[in-house]
């Protein structure tokens, strides 16, 4: 049936025919599963290169003294029975899943992470979530710090926070007694602390013409010894420097700012010893003595067809602000900043992260969250904050240093001036303990 004067389609041979409807995945173009997994490869380096996945699944396994870097991001991971390989996984949006892997090291960023029957293995992290081991041992895990230029877009596509970072927070679904089966990387030898401690003791003894200068004591005999002692001083250290990604320039921009850091606390221990190595240990070099880096671990792709990515290990570039984690943190006095919705407000939160790191401030962890108005106003006791709220999620930042509520105000007044009404900062010691309690429990309350 249908209107008068319609024609009913017909074939060659007069029979009907209908049209097949078209459905949005008929669209598609179609996959070749071969292309999203890396199988049954001995000591070669192998991987993917930015916008070859795009958020799908990918599979690696059976591989034996491999270099594999998937420089991409995905929807999910496994790794299965892989040996002494090196690998690189660009932003996961959901689960990385280990499985009978050993005496391999990975840097990997995902939202589920988890191990089963490893051994051996040595992961730089970042986890949204818990990260969880299971009827594994040997584990250690370190901070994850990586760069590229699409990683930042790849960690937004795959919808991960650069700010959520839960590396350290392990849960062993079966631990075992009297055995540690997992660890943070690295743990520094007593030997390593006492040649530090004897250091920083040389150091001290040697600068304390300057540090009596630096206190308002002008002498012209300091700035002479402290010339010659920078000179000693950059010449022997100079290829720690070097390595921690430091110009002969930078290096005594490095030594002046602990110097002025250190001097007013020293000025006040007259010759004890003791009193002036613990000081000026945990005021130099923090961070240094605790802190794995991933070029000692993986090495930087050397073949073809990565040539043209501009891929840096080193953590003064990473991606992900390295963090201290569940160690224990140095000094007594936290600060915390919270950064509610502002333009730009990654690149100031970067700016601010190289400014506190030149102060000798550590970052202790970091969190990405949405507040309600009342969330704000009920943690930091102001209403001040209450419209910056409803205009996107916040980023809170926790330091810690000696004297870290005035150094960090002072810090984030330089970078935005008295422009503060999206910006909290604690305002003082006391005020600071609380309001971190108060925010990482309403984080970790959102969490569950």
């Amino acid at each position: 049936m249908g209107c008068l004067g319609s024609k009913e389609d017909k074939d060659s041979n007069g029979e009907k025919t209908e049209e097949k409807p078209t459905y949005s995945w008929d669209k598609r173009a179609k996959l070749d599963p071969k292309d999203y997994s890396i199988s049954n490869v001995t000591g070669e380096t192998v991987g993917k290169l930015p916008g070859e996945i795009n958020g799908q699944q990918f599979i690696i396994q059976n591989c034996q003294g491999c270099n594999i870097f998937i420089l991409d991001h995905t929807d999910s991971v496994t790794i299965d029975d892989c040996i002494n390989c090196r690998i690189v996984l660009g932003p996961c949006g959901g689960s990385v899943f280990f499985r009978d892997c050993k005496d391999c090291k990975v840097v990997v960023a995902c939202q589920q992470f988890r191990t089963r029957d490893c051994k051996k293995m040595d992961f730089f992290l970042c986890c949204a979530t818990q990260p969880i081991i299971e009827s594994s041992s040997g584990m250690k895990f370190a901070c994850y710090q990586y760069f590229y230029p699409e990683l930042e877009g790849q960690f937004d596509a795959a919808r991960l926070s650069i700010f959520n970072n839960n590396w350290s927070k392990l849960y062993d679904f079966t631990p075992a007694a009297g055995e540690t089966t997992w660890s943070l990387l690295p743990e520094p030898s007593a030997a390593t602390t006492s040649m530090h401690c004897v250091h920083h003791v040389n150091f001290v003894l040697c600068v304390r013409p300057f540090l009596s200068k630096a206190s308002g004591r002008s002498s012209k005999m300091a700035d002479n010894r402290f010339l010659s002692w920078k000179e000693d001083h950059l010449k022997g250290a100079m290829p720690m420097y070097v390595k921690q990604g430091l110009k002969r320039e930078e290096a005594i921009d490095f030594v002046r700012a602990r110097l002025a850091l250190i001097s007013a606390g020293v000025s006040k221990l007259s010759t004890n010893v003791c009193a002036i190595s613990e000081f000026v240990t945990r005021t130099w070099g923090v961070i240094r003595d605790t802190s794995a880096r991933v070029e000692d671990h993986i090495p930087l792709p050397d073949t073809e067809k990565f040539s043209n990515v501009q891929i840096k290990s080193d953590e003064h570039f990473s991606v992900i602000p390295k963090t201290l984690g569940t160690r224990r943190k140095p000094f007594d006095e936290s600060c915390l900043v919270v950064f509610f919705h502002k333009d730009n407000v990654r690149k100031i939160i970067k700016q601010l992260l190289h400014e506190q790191t030149q102060r000798s401030c550590v970052l202790v962890q970091t969190k990405e969250i949405t507040m309600k108005p009342e969330d704000v106003s009920r943690i930091f006791q102001s209403e001040d904050y209450s419209a910056a709220a409803q205009q996107g999620p916040a980023i809170g930042l926790e330091f810690n240093s000696s004297d870290c509520v005035r150094i960090t105000t002072e810090a984030v007044r330089s970078l935005c001036g008295d422009s503060l009404s999206s910006i909290y900062v604690s305002p003082n010691p006391m005020k600071a303990s609380q309001d971190i309690d108060a925010f990482y429990n309403f984080v970790d309350m959102s969490m569950t």
